[in-house]
């Protein structure tokens, strides 16, 4: 059996979370600080650990089935809610996170992708085994832990100054209707998805050991860890604290599932 690409997965991974521990800890170590320009680089390469693990686990084509269905879908969410405000409530984005189209920045579909992989993977770890998961229940279960992340990572971006809300919203600044648009967004493609996949040729891990199974659930945590850490230095102890009872539960029962 091959190994290269388990060892590929667990090598980008490690990367992935040393440059993401060197963003949030820099400034206390006394260190050059990456600042803002350092978001880019590290949605890359968890865009690009959940692209390849999806593609080794599933398949191209369902792993290609849902990276189009969440960046098109994304976007066209993020467009009519920047446009409108009524998906997630007025809010529109900075300069920050690179060219926009329609208002939203190139960068988000790939982050949404980034995140939504691995909050699948978990909902499937969390959904008890031996019993049919219908699409709805899963998709809803898989949005809830992808929410979940939101509930940190908003307060802390907006503090950070990549996006604005138009409205002081009700949850640290934050409207609840983005909360609500949140779990409509990642319900609708993530139930599409569920719908064709069983219609899509997928395959057996391709070189993937057995404990892979749980690295999207630490690469989830590694992203949720570090928005957790810089929201508590940017003054935002309430949203961490929150999504440590959220995200980071959900995450931890997930990863531990995932290797049971």
């Amino acid at each position: 059996m091959r190994r290269w690409p388990s060892t590929t997965l667990r090598a980008w991974l490690a990367a992935y979370a040393m440059l993401t521990a060197y963003a949030v800890l820099a400034s206390a170590m006394r260190l050059p600080a990456p600042g803002a320009g350092i978001t880019a680089p590290l949605s890359l390469m968890a865009f690009t650990f959940a692209v390849l693990h999806a593609w080794l686990a599933w398949g191209a084509r369902r792993a290609l089935s849902l990276l189009g269905l969440t960046a098109v879908l994304s976007w066209a969410f993020e467009a009519v809610g920047v446009a409108t405000g009524w998906v997630y409530g007025p809010y529109h984005y900075m300069g920050l996170l690179g060219p926009k189209l329609m208002g939203v920045p190139l960068l988000i579909p790939i982050a949404w992708f980034m995140m939504s992989y691995p909050s699948l993977a978990i909902a499937r770890a969390l959904w008890p085994q031996g019993r049919k998961a219908p699409a709805a229940a899963l998709a809803g279960l898989a949005a809830a832990v992808m929410t979940a992340w939101d509930l940190v990572m908003d307060p802390m971006m907006v503090r950070i100054g990549f996006w604005a809300w138009e409205v002081e919203g009700a949850y640290f600044g934050v409207p609840i209707q983005n909360c609500i648009g949140w779990i409509l967004t990642t319900f609708v493609f993530f139930w599409l998805y569920l719908r064709v996949e069983p219609r899509l040729p997928g395959r057996a891990s391709a070189g993937l050991r057995s404990g892979d199974a749980g690295l999207p659930a630490l690469a989830y945590l590694t992203t949720w860890a570090g928005n957790a850490l810089a929201a508590v230095q940017l003054g935002l102890s309430g949203p961490a604290l929150v999504s440590l009872f959220s995200a980071g539960l959900l995450g931890w029962l997930g990863y531990l599932h995932s290797r049971s």
